[in-house]
């Protein structure tokens, strides 16, 4: 599939498209106009919008609340059903796993910074892993797939310094490694 998203003058949010490739049938699979009406908020703010590699899941972040706070919804795109559970206080990032399987995503402490990231399992409704945990309540903490999907990169920093660690795509499970350490 080919994926973009475009904005109307009769809408406030944006509308996420896709086409599969070699035919000319656009499919609409995400209208925040639509979801902040179908869920009757005041406040709507959208995070991030991700679909997964085998082009079968949409997944979501949405702060309703003006808190900054998002929640994640995945929402199997040809029944438009959501198919997990909430993930609630989250930075509102989200990585797909490259087989699909899982989905990773930032966790807000209290005072609202990303001090632990969590691997769910897509479909799962019970507890997430922890898979990496800031202990310094002055750093946070983010995932990233590298550019040649070999690795994931997990950094914390703060203002000034950072520290990073990896772990391979396919370990079953993710022990992370770091690849050095911080200093001021």
């Amino acid at each position: 599939y080919e994926y973009w998203t475009k904005t109307t003058t009769e809408g406030n949010y944006s509308i996420k498209l896709r086409k599969k490739i070699n035919t000319n049938k656009i499919e609409e699979i995400w209208n925040g106009d639509k979801e902040k009406k179908k869920l009757g908020v005041e406040y709507f703010g959208v995070g991030d919008l991700e679909v997964s590699h085998n082009d079968k899941y949409l997944a979501y972040s949405l702060d309703i609340k003006g808190s900054e706070y998002y929640s994640i919804f995945i929402r199997d795109i040809d029944t438009n059903k959501i198919i997990t559970k909430e993930i609630k206080d989250t930075s509102g990032n989200i990585t797909f796993s490259l087989d699909d399987k899982f989905l990773f995503y930032s966790k807000l402490d209290k005072n609202h910074r990303a001090r632990k990231i969590y691997r769910h399992k897509i479909g799962n409704f019970n507890n997430d892993e922890l898979i990496f945990e800031e202990k310094s309540e002055a750093f946070t903490v983010s995932i990233n797939l590298s550019s040649d999907e070999k690795y994931y990169f997990i950094t914390t920093s703060d203002h000034n310094t950072s520290e990073q660690y990896y772990f391979r795509e396919n370990e079953t499970n993710p022990k992370p490694k770091l690849i050095k350490k911080r200093e001021k």
